[in-house]
């Protein structure tokens, strides 16, 4: 017996439910009932085990913690200067003298998921690692940019467009969350279904 896939099945070949709040509320009121509880220097205290949820969303937008404008309002990708800026935290400290300059970083950020995978009441946060896988991986000291270099950085131009496509091409992405609150999520993993 061979049963024939209907066009809705082959449509949506990699849906998953929908990650709401009801859920996510259920989800973590079973992880802190059935923490085990810590022991540490004598004393018991009680565990807080976290959630761990994989959904199947595309990436709508990201808003960088510290700009004003998502990566799709402000249109960073256009220009390698603007998302260096964008993307790369590059932390000076003034001593009275001389500044100094701290190693760059990957910002965190707010992603915006689509609504018909990822309730609006959801935070999908992404702190600088998640953002790095993001970005192909790539360390930030190989997408520097110089203000005085004429030439951008060529990783950084296709890193651009890159996120630019995710964002508006709709790319089914699976996404393995961890549960910090009821509402708070965090991005552990991204994994392109297609190419």
């Amino acid at each position: 017996y061979v049963r024939e896939a209907s066009a809705q099945e082959e449509e949506n070949q990699f849906a998953s439910q929908k990650l709401t709040l009801e859920r996510a509320s259920q989800l973590f009121s079973l992880t802190q009932q059935h923490s085990p509880p810590i022991i540490k220097n004598d004393s018991i205290s009680a565990g807080h085990c976290r959630g761990v949820m994989v959904i199947v969303s595309s990436l709508m937008d990201i808003i960088i913690d510290g700009i004003d404008t998502s990566l799709m309002e402000g249109s960073h990708w256009q220009a390698p200067h603007r998302l260096s800026k964008f993307l790369f935290d590059s932390p000076i400290i003034s001593t009275g003298f001389k500044a100094i300059s701290l190693r760059p970083s990957y910002r965190s950020a707010t992603l915006i998921l689509d609504p018909k995978s990822v309730s609006s009441e959801i935070l999908v946060n992404a702190d600088g690692d998640a953002m790095k896988l993001l970005c192909m991986d790539v360390p930030v000291e190989d997408m520097g940019v110089d203000d005085s270099s004429i030439t951008p950085n060529p990783y950084l131009c296709h890193i651009g467009e890159l996120l630019k496509a995710l964002c508006t091409e709709r790319v089914p992405i699976r996404w393995v969350l961890e549960q910090e609150s009821e509402c708070n999520w965090f991005v552990t993993n991204a994994t392109l279904l297609e190419i």
